[in-house]
């Protein structure tokens, strides 16, 4: 039975995607402004030579948050994303590169979301994703928000359900966690290895007159 190199193409891609998604204290008057950057770079290798997929790149969220009390931050920002990935399918094989923004909406929550991690940013898309360079691997269609609103294609798709961080003190401060790993089999499925380096730096400006 001849296999269909464009399906087997996209079922990798997806697979690439979700190994992405796997490989994966400021107290402060209400008002503080904080001036947040986000970096989260890697990538991944998925599978054998004639059929896997491999990709680098690298993904950013910069914006200001305000302070509403009770741990709670909102404010908006521009998220970015730049990488490449190429797959492999018998011999056949589709090299893309996606760079592109989406302005964002942001709510960041104080809590405990895992070993040293106690801030939790929740990112809703504000309008559609402007691309410099669109994926010319994936023909799936896009995926959408619950507002109904096209998703930036994030290197790292977690990204669409929030990101565990820690949250350093005022002044400010850089945090950096490196996850790089091998990330094993995925159980039956083709040998898996990623790395990743996410990166938050932060800065707090207080309100006039305080």
């Amino acid at each position: 039975m001849p296999i269909d190199r464009s399906i087997a193409a996209r079922g990798f891609a997806l697979m690439f995607t979700f190994v992405l998604f796997a490989c994966s204290g400021s107290g402060g008057r209400a008002g503080t402004t904080m001036h947040l950057t986000v970096v989260d770079e890697g990538g991944a290798v998925v599978g054998f030579q004639l059929l896997g997929a491999t990709g680098t790149g690298s993904v950013q969220l910069i914006g200001d948050l305000v302070e509403t009390g009770n741990g709670t931050w909102r404010g908006d920002a521009t998220g970015s994303t730049d990488h490449e990935f190429t797959t492999s399918v018998l011999g056949t094989t589709c090299d893309t590169k996606v760079q592109g923004t989406q302005q964002l909406e942001v709510v960041g929550t104080r809590g405990t979301y895992g070993a040293g991690l106690d801030f939790r940013l929740e990112l809703t898309p504000k309008s559609p994703p402007q691309y410099k360079a669109p994926d010319t691997c994936n023909t799936l269609p896009p995926t959408k928000a619950q507002n109904g609103i096209e998703w930036l294609q994030f290197f790292y798709s977690d990204w669409r359900d929030g990101l565990n961080v820690h949250l350093p003190d005022r002044p400010g401060g850089t945090w950096k966690k490196d996850a790089s790993a091998v990330c094993g089999t995925g159980g039956s499925g083709p040998p898996v290895a990623c790395a990743r380096t996410t990166t938050l730096t932060v800065a707090y400006e207080e309100p006039s007159g305080t």
